[in-house]
């Protein structure tokens, strides 16, 4: 009972600091003219040229849609109970604390659909590190650093 409650409260500060770090990386995201400064310089000039050819980059996202500590917390929890047996019982041995983390959280369905809607497909994912690769137009680069939810657009390397 009382491994219970400890659990909770690594939760709660665990959501308070991703919230914080969220918080801190959006105040950065624009320049002081609105223009984005999400897009990446080297592709900078191909966003400029609307009919140029699809490249393959990283659309990293600013979150994973949390509305606050508290929906946070929920989803660490149903993060944590989804476990696989296996996966729960290797974290375990190797005293793994807390259990999951931000990074154990997938991707916002809501953000995937926004980029479907540009006309993308995923073409690789990471939940670790909160981004997909897409191939996309000069023009499509553009649209996708303006999505407010995009937190950088970079080349894949």
């Amino acid at each position: 009972m009382a491994a219970r409650g400890v659990t909770r409260r690594v939760l709660v500060t665990l959501a308070l600091a991703a919230l914080a770090a969220g918080a801190g990386s959006a105040r950065g995201a624009t320049t002081g003219a609105g223009a984005p400064a999400r897009l990446d310089p080297r592709l900078a000039g191909l966003a400029r040229v609307p009919d140029a050819g699809p490249v393959a980059v990283w659309v990293g996202f600013q979150d994973k849609g949390e509305q606050g500590p508290a929906d946070l917390a929920a989803r660490l929890a149903a993060a944590a109970a989804a476990l696989d047996p296996h996966a729960r019982a290797r974290r375990e041995r190797a005293q793994v604390t807390p259990l999951v983390d931000y990074s154990d959280l997938p991707l916002h369905q809501p953000y995937l659909d926004a980029i479907a809607a540009q006309g993308l497909t995923p073409c690789g994912a990471s939940r670790w590190m909160n981004r997909v690769a897409v191939r996309a137009t000069g023009a499509q680069l553009a649209r996708l650093a303006e999505l407010p939810f995009v937190a950088r657009v970079e080349p894949v390397a």
